[in-house]
């Protein structure tokens, strides 16, 4: 068996807020350091904490969290106890909590210092594909390829609200009271958690693999398996929205492909089949730039720290490569 650990600088007090790195300017990576052997099989999902902490979720069934404060991805603990592969990771807004969606039809919440989850939330009769933190405390919600989404309070372990979707939901966001989902029908579901109903269904252009929501929740940025990203402007939700599509060289790996807004706005990532890091301007829809040569096989999952200095990609074949 794998000995359990988790590095003692990981472990602040309960309550206590995590330093923040204020971004004015995200960096355009130019550069990229490989890490290989990130995991012991391929690495699905990938999440910044406020901390610049990396958590990395595998199919080898483990979270790992890296620190990457010293321009390297350092290996800080490693949070074990679920029965499958990880689809998707997501930290609390304090950093002190660490969600998991899992293959084993769960999703489990670890605190900072604890390999061993505190939560272990079931329900679900298929894999749960997303797992994120609410902005109300101590909630939560997952989405599931069982066409449904649920909703948590972290405090009783219990769920309270089951929405039933038309479509398998390969990925959700949360903000306020509203929980965004992506599904294979195309569509952006908006769920008013208090009047348990949808109040809005948006289209795009293909099915959906992931969401990400900018931090003033302005933007919704999917990435879909046409190859396309669209940014969506959550002012308005209308059909006005940019599309990044069919760039030279960049598909879609997998159902599940993960795109990420920088933390500033100004940039969309996402990493392609072929192995190479894509990055577009926001402000002129075009691709600003694409780096090759550092993955060997298709890029599940990109994330952007929050204080815009690094982005991290992650791939089917073990690999986690930072770039600055």
């Amino acid at each position: 068996s794998r000995k359990q650990q988790v590095h003692p600088d990981v472990s602040p007090e309960e309550g206590r807020t995590l330093p923040v790195g204020c971004c004015l300017s995200a960096r355009v990576p130019v550069r990229g350091l490989q890490v290989p052997d990130a995991h012991e099989q391929g690495i699905n999902a990938a999440s910044f904490s406020s901390a610049e902490l990396l958590a990395t979720g595998g199919t080898d069934r483990v979270v790992k969290l890296w620190d990457v404060s010293s321009g390297s991805l350092a290996h800080r603990g490693t949070l074990e106890g679920s029965a499958e592969g990880i689809t998707c990771v997501d930290f609390s807004q304090t950093g002190h909590g660490v969600l998991a969606a899992s293959y084993d039809r769960s999703a489990l919440l670890w605190q900072r210092g604890s390999a061993v989850p505190k939560l272990t939330l079931t329900g679900h009769s298929r894999k749960v594909t997303a797992a994120r933190f609410c902005t109300l405390p101590h909630q939560a919600a997952t989405g599931s390829a069982d066409r449904t989404i649920r909703h948590w309070d972290l405090h009783r372990a219990a769920c309270v609200q089951l929405l039933q979707v038309a479509s398998y939901c390969s990925d959700l966001v949360c903000a306020d009271h509203l929980i965004i989902s992506g599904h294979y029908d195309r569509k952006v579901r908006v769920w008013d958690s208090r009047m348990l109903s949808c109040i809005q269904e948006l289209p795009v252009h293909g099915r959906i693999t992931s969401l990400d929501i900018n931090s003033d929740h302005r933007q919704l940025l999917s990435c879909c398996r046409d190859n396309s990203l669209q940014l969506i402007d959550l002012r308005r939700w209308s059909k006005d929205c940019m599309f990044f599509s069919r760039a030279d060289g960049f598909i879609c790996g997998s159902d599940s492909t993960k795109a990420v807004i920088s933390p500033d706005g100004d940039f969309l990532a996402a990493g392609s089949a072929n192995g190479s890091l894509y990055i577009w301007n926001v402000s002129t829809g075009k691709l600003e730039t694409h780096l090759p040569g550092k993955h060997s096989s298709a890029i599940s999952a990109v994330s952007w720290s929050p204080s815009g200095k690094y982005v991290v990609s992650v791939d089917r074949s073990r690999t986690a490569v930072l770039w600055s």
